[in-house]
């Protein structure tokens, strides 16, 4: 039996799918403790898992100027790192491995100081170099000629030393007081040096030829269903009470009230029965109901699983994220992808490269009400559905990925690379 240590400072986004790994390792008998901030901890403890409750970084909310994006670091690099340092080497310390996204700064430091190797768990490899992509997101696609390859090359040393740049007073402060001056493995986007697993389907995110032996792509970790969640007794009757609903969900895209609004004028406007899965923007469209039905057959709730619910979809709409845009391919279902930062414009450019979508920018600009959408209208989106709704091509060809990705088990595969991981290290 192995011990590890899985860690993440990210959100419920890089969480989940670190679920169904811990518990195929659980599975496979060995130990399991996690190690995450206060925001994550309910999420991991519903889950039965050991969790040792990292210290929280206090912050203003929202977006960051560049100045105020360098102060967070220099505060990450003084006390309130050292406070995650010792919880995370008290959880690790008899840990034969820690799992980790990349994000997770700590988690470099803690292995230097214990001696045990890492495993980076990301679902998004844009930030893996090669000379065949560019650092996502990007303003330009990557090129694919010989000399376009020097020109990705460029690309990413440009984008290394911009994050030196940025991040080198962290770095510099960080490197000088917890591992007393020696080098440590600070590379793009935090990628293990001894194991970077992508879980995401091969057929979404190909490896490409020129990442190193230790990146590989297992295949997507699904995982939305928590122990306690129960089907709400109204969902299945709405469910049969008219043809198939189309479905929107959000992330953490600024101003979802406002984006829910446009979503519910858009299916009103052209006839179409929806489910709007209103997540934080609950409080603010729901008030304190769990769910509520229109007249006009549009229907929100707070939470439902999409495992639960795309069999029973349309089509969706989302901001495409890395969480709902695989599920919604494996259930051959077309999208409407409204990215707006991050990972976000990676996910939406596979929606449109893989021809299962349509893309509508979801960047959003000051207005007199506040934040509004620059593209995105309830106008623009029936049109968007529509067409998507309309057009057989989207529909035919999220089928054939499906297909595709019938067999596929990231977990399974996850779970044999860190015990191979493992098992070398004991042997050598």
């Amino acid at each position: 039996m192995s011990r590890f240590v899985v860690t993440t400072l990210g959100s419920l986004g890089d969480l989940h799918p670190m679920f169904p790994i811990a518990d195929a390792l659980v599975r496979r008998g060995h130990s399991i403790t996690f190690a995450v901030p206060p925001a994550l901890e309910p999420a991991v403890t519903k889950e039965g898992f050991r969790t040792h409750v990292l210290p929280a970084l206090d912050g203003p909310p929202g977006a960051l100027n560049k100045s105020e994006f360098q102060a967070r670091l220099l505060r990450l690099a003084g006390p309130h790192i050292t406070r995650v340092l010792g919880v995370l080497e008290t959880a690790c310390g008899e840990a034969d491995a820690i799992l980790s996204t990349p994000h997770q700064i700590a988690t470099a430091i803690v292995s230097e100081r214990l001696h045990i190797p890492w495993v980076t768990l990301t679902v998004f490899p844009g930030f893996i170099p090669s000379a065949y992509t560019v650092p996502e997101p990007h303003w330009l696609p990557a090129l694919p000629t010989a000399a376009g390859r020097m020109a990705n090359r460029l690309s990413w040393r440009a984008y290394h030393f911009a994050l030196s740049h940025l991040n080198r007073d962290f770095i510099e402060a960080t490197l000088e007081s917890h591992v007393a001056g020696k080098q440590l493995h600070f590379a793009a986007g935090g990628l293990s040096p001894y194991l970077t697993l992508v879980l995401s389907s091969p057929i979404y995110s190909p490896p490409q030829r020129d990442w190193p032996a230790n990146v590989k792509v297992t295949g997507f970790t699904p995982w939305d269903q928590p122990r306690d969640w129960h089907e709400p007794p109204e969902l299945m009757s709405f469910l049969a009470d008219g043809p198939r609903p189309v479905v929107v969900t959000s992330s953490t895209a600024r101003n979802m009230a406002l984006f829910f609004t446009i979503a519910q004028r858009a299916l009103e406007a052209s006839h179409r029965r929806g489910i709007l899965l209103t997540g934080k923007a609950s409080p603010e469209l729901l008030g304190t109901a769990d769910h509520v039905i229109l007249d006009t057959g549009i229907a929100a709730w707070r939470y439902l699983p999409l495992s639960h619910l795309l069999p029973h979809a349309d089509l969706v709409v989302h901001h495409a994220g890395i969480g709902t845009a695989i599920p919604t391919i494996q259930h051959g279902l077309p999208a409407v992808a409204i990215p707006f930062n991050f990972d976000q414009w990676y996910n939406a450019g596979r929606v449109k490269a893989l021809g299962v979508g349509r893309v509508v920018p979801g960047t959003q600009r000051e207005g007199r009400g506040g934040l509004l959408y620059r593209h995105l209208t309830p106008k623009r989106l029936a049109r968007e559905i529509d067409l998507v709704a309309t057009d057989p091509s989207y529909r035919n060809r999220a089928r054939e990925l499906a297909s595709m990705m019938t067999g596929e088990d990231g977990a399974r595969r996850a779970c044999d690379e860190i015990e191979a991981l493992v098992s070398a290290r004991v042997a050598s």
